[in-house]
Order: C-alpha cells, then sequence, then structure tokens
C-alpha cells in the first residue's frame, strides 16, 4: 500500500484552536505585564504550528509504502527530496477516525507523522487504519501467546 500526503487544514485548524484557548487562559490568569510576554509565546508559537501543516517541510515525510502483512513492521517512506528511507513502524502510534499518529524509528532519532482526515485520500486513510488496528491485534495476540 501506497499513501501519498498532502497539506492537512484539519490539523492547522485544530492548532489554531488549541493556541485560542491558551491565549484566554492566559487572560483569565495572568497580570497585564506577564501576560504581554506569554501572549506574545503563544502567539508566535501559533503562527510558527498553524504553518506547518499548511506547508510541505523540508525533510517531512511525504509519501508511504507499507508491507501488505499487517504484522509486518517495515515501511519505507519519502521525504521532500524524493529520497526513500528504511524504517519500522514504532509502537507509540494512535489511531483514531479523525487522527493517525505514526511512529517511524529507523534513523537518528524516531520521526513521529500525524495524519489527520484530509491529509490524504479518504479511501488511502481508512485502509491505513484498518492496516493498522489490523497490525495491532497482531501483536497483542503475539505479547499474549505462550513463549
Amino acid at each position: 500500500m501506497r499513501l501519498e500526503f498532502r497539506p492537512s487544514r484539519w490539523l492547522a485548524a485544530l492548532v489554531g484552536c488549541l493556541h485560542l484557548l491558551a491565549l484566554l487562559a492566559l487572560l483569565a490568569s495572568l497580570s497585564p505585564p506577564a501576560l504581554v510576554v506569554a501572549a506574545a509565546g503563544v502567539l508566535l508559537s501559533g503562527a510558527v504550528l498553524v504553518a506547518g501543516p499548511l506547508r510541505r517541510p523540508y525533510g517531512g515525510v511525504y509519501a508511504l509504502k507499507m508491507d501488505g502483512a499487517a504484522a509486518a513492521n517495515s515501511v519505507t517512506w519519502r521525504d521532500s527530496a524524493g529520497s526513500w528511507h528504511e524504517a519500522t513502524l514504532g509502537r507509540n502510534g494512535y489511531v483514531s477516525p479523525w487522527l493517525i499518529v505514526l511512529s517511524l524509528d529507523g534513523g537518528r532519532r524516531p520521526l513521529h507523522v500525524v495524519l489527520g482526515p484530509d491529509s490524504a485520500d479518504a479511501e488511502a486513510l481508512r485502509i491505513l487504519r484498518v492496516w493498522l488496528r489490523g497490525r495491532a491485534v497482531a501483536r497483542a495476540e503475539n505479547d499474549l501467546a505462550p513463549h
């Protein structure tokens, strides 16, 4: 299976809403001098993090290829330069209908991929969710099997 990723407006909106909530919490809890400094930090953070899902970052994951077997851990991913890299799926992922988080191990540090419902074709994301849940079931059965 191969997925091509695109920028996610849904993730950008989610990050923006979370930063607005952070600003509201600052307004309710800080005095004016401290509020100015903290609000500037939240606004700067929001500007950078909201722009992230809307653009394709250098070195980010642009595509993902997976083996057809749910028990397989190996994947390959393509970066902004078009190079393919080998990786294994880590155990620190999350799968829900609205959010998928993948942990890819295989480089100097783990790489985390966050996918919203508009990050790829809807049918491809559905297949990915089914594949990842099947992988989790296979891993759980393997963990429970007597050794």
